[in-house]
């Protein structure tokens, strides 16, 4: 899950939605 908040912070949303989908 950190990985996938830095990337929001970093990026936006949709990096979250790539994120949830990789790791799900």
């Amino acid at each position: 899950m950190d990985m996938a908040v830095s990337a929001v912070n970093t990026q936006g949303t949709d990096s979250l939605v790539v994120f949830v989908l990789m790791d799900d």
